[in-house]
């Protein structure tokens, strides 16, 4: 009997074929069964995958909620803009029938030219561009324009949103509308398509607080549902705040985009809608805003035709009123991006500055009033032999070592030596024998200088740390935390040293206690030190959010009891009140209504001999409820002062207070200051501080 093996068939072994056999169907059984696998167990991931690849969200950006004032009236709104679209994806046809014929005119032309090439890629990119350039002129009658597409364009949205109707006319007035709904039937590849925009029915007014919008290039903010998860996502472009209340508060105003979800072709064109969620529009934001109050604040602003800065703060609630920079900008000007001229003007005059938060300045006289707590509140003090050692005749030097009493008088000359070098009182005045109320009343420089020079600069610095200088205020908008101006300073031995400027001297501390020297402070600072003054506390929060319930309640600020006695507060009060009556702030002065201010006057820009100008003050002074601090940048080599600049626009901006929220009876507002004055009848040079 034969084995297997054995007997050679054409010359192969029967074991041989048996195993090839064998291999072969081993081979169609494994494709077999991964087929299977494919077809039957993996169905449901070949079908999420086709899916995936087949299907995308489209996103549809929310109409943003209005931004309103205190009262309700409307400073922001979003309203409808028409635009006419055509969707790609229909005009294939018209794509392939203009292609092939330029194809077949560049093939006759090639029989005519030998070694011609044909660049059918650009030939077919060049017939989308005429296909859409006629549908374009079609619409460029009807609406009355004359664009010209740039292929560059066209070529753009194909590679990036196909998917995404093409734009050919933005912006359609009411009647471009009417006619292109005249014109174009419901079901032509033309369709009109609407969006919103923001409108800014005041223009300028109030734009740094409100701030401005710009793309968002489509960021998906919100969640998409679970099963989307992995699909790929076209954006439509949306807006999103770049710096004021826009930005701080967009997650509210933004409100909720919505989406659809499309089926798309081969090529990536929409196919068939399979679902869709309806945007939601943001929420209406109520900002302390008042529209008069901001109306009068940046008239009265402008009108003086200097960069600056106001800031109206309610004393007791800390919430703004009114803030103005100037010079403004026009938001309207850039709802769909500033061309390149008008943000040319805007970079020269910088114009997008918000100089009440981020302007960096010396508070100049201002300051006086870090240093009259200082001075009533310090427990330490420098003795008579060692300020002699500095400014051997000075007032401060020929008196008892200890502490400053608010009635304690100086003898103020025209200037005052310490260590060899004078430092000069206003226009070189001599005021005689000051105390502490008259100081303020005339911005007494050499008063300051006999404190400091008792004090030290420890006690001024560390006030002026207490009151929140040297750091970024509290409040929400995020331009009060910029440095991009500057550095907050609070003037002191160890700045100075970690600058690289050498070892402090006596005269540093003269400086700083003047307001001048190092420290460098925005108008806010000086807004929030004056409302806490006010309070007869140390630190004021502002905010830009109006809440009723602040004003039912008392606010905690984050600071502290001022901790001088009474009489050194009324003193100070004192000299506030006679600032504005008969002092350096006259022209603040508001018919019936008692104010306590302060001016001030500041180098600020050596190189071009630049001065700045303030002024700071709250009302009614026996019971404060709004402060109002102005600053003003004087023009390359003019002297301005804080009281003759800066002072009647203060004056202007607390009468239509007085107007808006004041209506306590005329005679019951004291005419003159609510403390006797020690100050003559006929009045007395006074320099413009």
């Amino acid at each position: 009997m034969s084995r297997l093996g054995d007997t050679r068939v054409n010359g192969i072994s029967p074991r041989r074929v048996v195993i090839v056999g064998a291999l072969i169907g081993a081979a169609m059984l494994y494709l077999l069964g991964g087929l299977a696998v494919r077809q039957i167990f993996r169905r449901d991931d070949y079908l999420q995958q086709y899916d995936r690849q087949s299907s995308r969200y489209v996103t549809v950006p929310a109409a943003r909620g209005d931004i309103l004032d205190r009262h309700g009236n409307v400073l922001v709104s979003s309203r409808p803009r028409y635009s006419v679209v055509i969707d790609l994806g229909s005009l294939r046809e018209e794509f392939s029938v203009e292609a092939r014929r330029d194809i077949r005119a560049a093939r006759r032309e090639q029989k005519k030219f030998s070694g011609m090439k044909i660049d059918t890629a650009r030939l077919r990119a060049s017939a989308v561009t005429k296909v859409v350039q006629h549908h374009l002129d079609r619409v460029n009658r009807v609406l009355g324009r004359s664009r010209t597409l740039d292929p560059a364009e066209v070529s753009r949205h194909l590679n990036e949103s196909r998917a995404l109707p093409f734009t050919l006319a933005k912006k359609l007035t009411p009647e471009e509308k009417a006619r292109f709904l005249e014109a174009f039937p419901t079901d032509a590849p033309e369709q009109l398509f609407v969006e919103t925009e923001r409108t800014y029915p005041h223009g300028k007014l109030a734009a740094h607080l409100i701030g401005r919008l710009v793309s968002d290039d489509g960021e998906i903010r919100e969640d998409l549902p679970d099963e989307g998860a992995g699909l790929r996502v076209t954006p439509r472009e949306g807006k999103q705040g770049s710096f004021g209340i826009e930005r701080c508060f967009d997650e509210t105003i933004r409100g909720r985009d919505g989406y659809q979800l499309w089926q798309v072709d081969n090529l990536g064109y929409l196919h068939k809608k399979l679902d869709e969620r309806t945007p939601e529009k943001g929420a209406a934001f109520v900002s302390s805003v008042d529209l008069e109050l901001q109306k009068t604040a940046e008239e009265v602003l402008d009108m003086r035709s200097r960069a600056g800065a106001a800031i109206v703060l309610d004393v007791q609630t800390g919430e703004v009123l009114a803030l103005a920079s100037a010079p403004a900008f026009d938001p309207n000007e850039g709802i769909d991006g500033f061309s390149r001229e008008y943000y040319k003007i805007l970079e020269e005059n910088r114009m997008l500055w918000n100089r009440a938060l981020i302007g960096r300045y010396p508070p100049g006289s201002t300051f006086k009033l870090i240093t009259a707590v200082a001075a009533m509140r310090s427990k330490t003090f420098n003795d008579s032999e060692t300020i002699a050692k500095v400014a051997p005749h000075s007032a401060a030097a020929n008196r008892p070592s200890g502490p400053i009493s608010p009635t304690e008088k100086f003898d103020c000359g025209a200037f005052l030596t310490v260590n060899r070098q004078r430092k000069p009182e206003h226009d070189l005045v001599a005021f005689g024998p000051v105390d502490l109320a008259r100081m303020i009343r005339v911005s007494s420089n050499v008063y300051c200088y006999n404190a400091a020079l008792i004090l030290g600069i420890e006690p001024i610095a560390a006030e002026a740390f207490r009151f929140g200088f040297g750091e970024h205020v509290n409040m929400e908008l995020r331009e009060a935390k910029s440095d991009v101006l500057g550095r907050l300073v609070v003037a002191n031995p160890k700045y100075k040293l970690d600058d690289g400027r050498g070892r402090w001297v006596a005269g540093d501390t003269t400086n700083a206690a003047i307001g001048q020297g190092f420290h460098l402070t925005s108008p806010m600072h000086i807004a929030c030190m004056t409302a806490s003054l006010a309070r007869k506390e140390t630190r004021t929060r502002p905010s830009v959010v109006h809440d009723p319930a602040r004003a039912r309640s008392r606010v905690d600020h984050g600071g502290e009891p001022l901790d001088i006695p009474e009489a050194a507060y009324a003193e100070i009060l004192r000299g506030m009140t006679e600032c504005v009556a008969a002092g350096t702030g006259k022209k603040a002065q508001v018919p019936g209504l008692e104010i306590a201010g302060k001016s001030g006057s500041a180098q600020w820009d050596p190189r071009k001999k630049t001065t700045l100008a303030w002024f700071t003050a709250f009302a009614p002074a026996r019971d404060p409820k709004v402060a109002v601090t102005v600053v003003l940048e004087g023009l390359p080599g003019e002297n301005i002062g804080g009281g003759s600049a800066s002072g009647p626009v203060v004056g202007a901006i607390l009468k239509r207070w007085k107007e808006l929220y004041y209506n306590a009876p005329e005679k019951s507002i004291p005419a003159e200051p609510a403390f006797e004055a020690n100050f003559p009848v006929f009045d007395e040079y006074l320099p413009d501080d």
